[in-house]
């Protein structure tokens, strides 16, 4: 798995308008790093023609600008690739708010310095006040411009340091008098429009103010106000009003400004299956907009909208919930409810704040809206259906009409509505409810054949018609929407569990990523390619995900692939509908799971519009977690299968390696014992061979009980007898048994100030052994051994320090592996001393690893405990 390199540092130069001195600020910085020496490369600096602020580019490197065409004009752009290959410690990146030109990356440059982050590269950047999110609102009151380059809060609360670049009001429109901010007639222009001594004043007052609520909210964070409260939460209801987005932002500066946490909730009622594309458009906006703020979004369903919300809030511990004033009549609230009354009603000892909202009414669609909407789509039969059942019940009343009294021919009338409100919708029972009420006036009540009423009583019946019809009508309606709500559910519900069975169904990760793409495609309406990753976690795609392509008629081209190693090495979304690379022709998810992420899935053929639908995208986010589910339990699957062979395997392994073992034991005996008798003999030459002989056999012995050690202990065979063992004796028992192979080496004992160990004596000695043995055979000069306490008070600090050739980077953890040996290691050997130390340190809890030992040669540092409890 490759490694993941420390996120980068983000300073932001804040000011409160152009000309403050951002760039040159940010500049001075990257010269005093360039000066200490800190490798420093320009991105992107803007010194509009200044001459002091191009002196502060002298000695910095440059990065080429990339060159992109936008509607026949030649803009040049950051270079992210460049930059992310040349990976330089610190990168500047004037205007943090900047929009990309068409074919970049990233629509914002923002994006680009989350980039540069993630890969570790540390960034000076530079922003105005004004291009602050959360500060929306308050800049286009103050100033009445509309910015349309914002950096959301979330990036901001990643920066490691804001620093304020500030200006008195009056030495700014100073230097815009005297061309330092703009030239030429746009000096002029701005000090007629947005460079006003109020504006800017103001300005100031809202960068001080952001930059000071960073500070409260650091101490709050870090313990320095005690008196704080964190545990305060917020919640923001939100709809497919364009107020929400307002909303959102101020309870991001409520936030802010109490230190408490917020989370913006949209609650999905049957009504809200019926919303146009371009109302679920704005849900997801607004969500997307909560997120970009730092804040949680959540959906939460049911009947009632209120109901929904002060549930929501009462799960999440939210203490205060902010809504938006009603921009519609009073009328309207009496007939279909107010959500502010509602939530102020039900609230209990929650806080219901309502603030005004910024669109006009009616921006957002009613109920009645939806419909009428939904009426139209069907057709002409709803408006046939009312009209024939009011000829019906015309055909009824009026045979009856010389046999009953008027009041009781209103009868066949609410039946026709009550007829079509069984098949029709909400303004077809309306229709019905309106003719019927006039053909029993006109058909039923004398005078006939006129409007015209002679007993005023009819006046209180055709009233009572009309307000069962309408109820009627309002009934009917609520329970469609609840039909279609929960028909809606039912479906996202049934094809999620359709995804869920074929995937648990299918074993080999080909068939279960073909199965994961056919299925997907089918419940998401459209064409889906899956590509894994090398494994679970990895920030690249698997070449034979790539190769299953070339066969594959859903090929995707390269452009895309490209897209999708973005996604997979990010974790995140991409592509068509979001706001990195928009310009993809699919929708690219993150494969997410337990380990890591696990792939990409490709949605292809697939418009914008639908991939900001809430509820699609609710359903594709759910099914690609189901499939990174599921690649990710196929590759445990595979995973602890091979584990399984590699146990049956060790344990054969093993007991091959005992029964030969314990067969070599008795003649190793034998030899060693001849060779003994031979070494008495008179003759030198035989001496010497005899000697050999002992201690070849004699080495091969160790070798064959260090294999029937490493076994038994691999095995759970042996039980550990620990006692407290005084270190300085254990070491020097150790020192004794290796004395016949010191030579003239020299050894030097440090452990008189070491405390007592907690471990089994003999294999404890077996330890100090084998590793004295490792230096003595493959190290050179001098032994040092150290025992002295640990950093960790309940353990044992034991290292074995030589002056030999030291151990590569790359083999510090194999050579600790059963028959591995290091690339420098000495000739002889059979590699299990140190597999056998760290299985004897491991069994006692300890830890054991090896160190570059200063001055050259290798350090083996091991710990043992001092307690029976360690």
């Amino acid at each position: 798995m490759a490694e993941v390199p420390q996120r980068g540092r983000l300073t932001v130069y804040l000011g409160a308008a152009p000309g403050v001195g951002k760039t040159c600020a940010m500049l001075e910085r990257a010269q005093s790093l360039r000066r200490a020496g800190t490798e420093v490369v320009v991105g992107v600096a803007l010194t509009h023609g200044r001459s002091e602020t191009e002196a502060l580019l002298d000695g910095l490197e440059r990065l080429p600008e990339r060159q992109l065409s936008e509607q026949g004009v030649t803009l040049a752009e950051f270079d992210l690739v460049a930059a992310l290959r040349r990976r330089p410690t610190v990168l500047i990146l004037d205007e943090l708010a900047h929009s990309n030109a068409a074919g970049s990356r990233h629509a914002k440059r923002w994006q680009d310095a989350a980039d540069l982050l993630d890969a570790g590269i540390d960034v000076l950047t530079t922003l105005n006040v004004q291009h602050i999110e959360s500060l929306r609102e308050p800049v286009a009151r103050l100033t009445g411009v509309e910015v349309r380059e914002r950096v959301p809060d979330r990036f901001l609360d990643r920066a490691d340091a804001i620093e304020l670049v500030d200006l008195p009001t009056d030495v700014l429109l100073e230097r815009l008098r005297a061309g330092k901010v703009y030239r030429g007639d746009g000096a002029e222009r701005a000090l007629h429009g947005f460079f006003t001594a109020e504006n800017l004043t103001g300005l100031r007052e809202l960068a001080l103010r952001y930059v000071a609520g960073r500070v409260q909210a650091g101490q709050v964070a870090s313990g320095l106000a005690p008196g704080r409260q964190l545990a305060e939460r917020i919640l923001v209801a939100i709809g497919p009003s364009p107020t929400s987005a307002r909303l959102v932002r101020a309870a991001k500066r409520m936030a802010d400004a109490t230190g408490a946490t917020w989370l913006a909730v949209h609650a999905e009622t049957p009504a809200s299956l019926h919303l146009d594309a371009a109302a679920r458009g704005r849900i997801g906006e607004h969500l997307r907009l909560a997120e970009s703020l730092g804040g949680q979004t959540l959906t939460v369903g049911g009947e009632d909208a209120p109901q929904a919300i002060i549930d929501a809030a009462g799960r999440q511990g939210a203490r205060r919930i902010l809504v938006g004033k009603p921009a519609h009549g009073r009328l309207r609230d009496l007939w279909r409810g107010s959500l502010v009354h509602e939530l102020i009603r039900r609230s209990g000892d929650i806080e219901v704040l309502a603030i005004t909202g910024d669109a006009t009414p009616g921006t957002a669609p009613t109920h009645a809206d939806q419909d009428n909407a939904r009426d139209g789509h069907q057709g002409w039969w709803p408006w046939a259906s009312a009209i024939v059942a009011v000829v019906i019940a015309v055909a009824i009343a009026l045979p009856l009409r010389p046999h009953l009294e008027p009041a009781n021919l209103t009868l066949p009338f609410l039946l026709a509505v009550v007829g079509v409100a069984l098949f029709g919708r909400r303004t077809p029972v309306l229709l019905t409810t309106i003719l019927g009420v006039g053909c029993f006036d006109l058909l039923c009540v004398p005078p006939y054949g006129t409007f015209a009423v002679a007993d005023s009583e009819y006046l209180l019946t055709f009233a009572g018609m009309l307000v069962v019809g309408m109820t009627i009508a309002h009934l009917v309606a609520r329970l469609r929407r609840q039909a279609d709500h929960a028909l809606d559910e039912a479906e996202g519900a049934a094809a999620l569990h359709r995804l869920g069975s074929g995937l648990s169904a299918t074993r080999g990760l080909d068939r279960l990523v073909r199965t994961a793409q056919q299925l997907a495609g089918e419940i998401l309406g459209c064409q889906a390619v899956i590509l894994t990753t090398d494994a679970p976690g990895s920030t690249s795609l698997s070449q034979e995900a790539i190769l299953r392509l070339a066969d594959d008629t859903t090929a995707i081209t390269n452009s895309e692939l490209a897209v999708a190693q973005w996604v997979a090495g990010h974790g995140q979304q991409a592509g068509v509908g979001t706001d990195t690379l928009p310009a993809a022709k699919g929708l690219h998810l993150p494969l997410a799971a337990a380990s890591g992420t696990a792939g990409v899935l490709v949605l292809l053929g697939i418009s914008a519009s639908r991939s900001r639908d809430p509820a699609w995208r609710r359903l594709s986010e759910a099914a690609a977690r189901l499939i990174g589910l599921a690649l990710d339990c196929e590759r445990l699957h595979v995973q602890a299968g091979e584990a399984r062979t590699r146990a049956d395997n060790e344990r054969l392994r093993a007991t091959l390696l005992a029964g030969v073992s314990h067969d070599l034991r008795t003649p190793l005996t034998a030899i060693s014992g001849l060779a003994q008798q031979l070494a008495d003999d008179p003759d030198a030459e035989r001496r010497r061979t005899a000697v050999t002989i002992a201690e070849q056999a004699e080495r091969l012995a160790t070798t064959v009980r260090n294999l029937l050690d490493l076994t038994r202990i691999g095995s759970g065979a042996v039980q550990l007898r620990r006692v407290q063992l005084a270190a300085e004796d254990a070491i020097a028992t150790a020192v004794a048994a290796v004395r016949p192979r010191i030579g003239d080496r020299a050894i030097a004992i440090s452990a008189a100030a070491c405390p007592p160990v907690f471990a089994d004596e003999t294999l404890l000695h077996t330890v100090l052994v084998n590793l004295l043995d490792n230096a003595l055979v493959h190290g050179a000069g001098p032994i040092s051994l150290v025992a002295r306490p640990d950093a960790d008070p309940g353990s044992v600090m034991i290292s074995v320090a030589d002056r030999g050739p030291g151990v590569r980077t790359d083999e510090r953890e194999r050579i600790f592996d059963a028959w591995q040996r290091g690339r420098t290691a000495a000739p002889g050997g059979a590699g299990l001393g140190l597999a056998l130390v760290r299985a004897i340190i491991i069994a006692h809890g300890g830890s054991i690893r090896v160190e570059d030992h200063p001055g050259g040669g290798a350090v083996f540092i091991c710990t043992v405990p001092r307690h029976a409890d360690a």
